[in-house]
Order: C-alpha cells, then structure tokens, then sequence
C-alpha cells in the first residue's frame, strides 16, 4: 500500500510545553512543525466556503465571514454548522445560535478571547 499518512494536531497549549508533561511518552516526538494560522483574506475564505458540497447563500456566507472574522477555526464551525442544517434539511436560523455556541466553547477551551473578539 502506497501513501502518506497525515496527522492535523491542535492544542491550546504549545506542543512543545505538552511533550513535557510526562503523560504523553514519545507520541509528540513525530511532530516537528508548528504552523500558526492568522485570518485568510476575504478572498481566500470565499474560496474556502465556496467548496462546499451545498451551496450557501450570499446572505450566509455574509453572516459566516461577518462573525469567523476570517478565522480559520471560526470559518470551520460556522460553515459546518450550515452544511449540517443545509444538509438536514433545516430551513431557519438555529444553525446560526448553534454556531456562535460552538464558537464560544472553542474560545473559551482555547483562552482564544483575547485574540479574537466575536461581534
């Protein structure tokens, strides 16, 4: 079998402060990059939405650009809580309450408040 095998880690604590904490044993030894995402441009995060397998609505993707700032993060819980409600057949605004309460847990676990304020 040919290929590669791919691992995405994200931690709210720097992995290399997580190697020390003497719970983790060698599994942390195989990552040897460290890649801090800022905000995409707008045109990056169109681009981004865009490649939904359900399109969304200008009206949406407005609203997702308006309150993920471009966030990558952000950007990934507000369009996937649209593709679930788009997905479901869901026709109102709950997936909106849904995703900015994800957002606040992810920023609230990750201490993320300070570096991104939500409008």
């Amino acid at each position: 079998m040919e290929g590669n095998l791919a691992f995405v880690l994200t931690a709210s604590t720097p992995i290399d402060q997580l190697k020390g904490c003497g719970h983790l044993g060698s599994f942390f030894n195989i990552f040897g990059y460290t890649a801090y995402l800022k905000p995409l441009l707008d045109s990056e995060a169109h681009e981004l939405i865009a490649s939904s397998p359900i399109p969304f609505s200008p009206t949406d993707i407005d609203w997702i650009l308006t309150h993920s700032q471009c966030c990558p993060l952000l950007l990934q819980v507000l369009c996937r809580e649209r593709f679930i409600a788009l997905e479901t057949g869901e026709t109102d605004d709950t997936w909106k309450q849904e995703g900015l309460e994800q957002i606040n847990n992810v920023l609230s676990q990750k201490n993320l408040k300070d570096v991104i304020t939500m409008q």
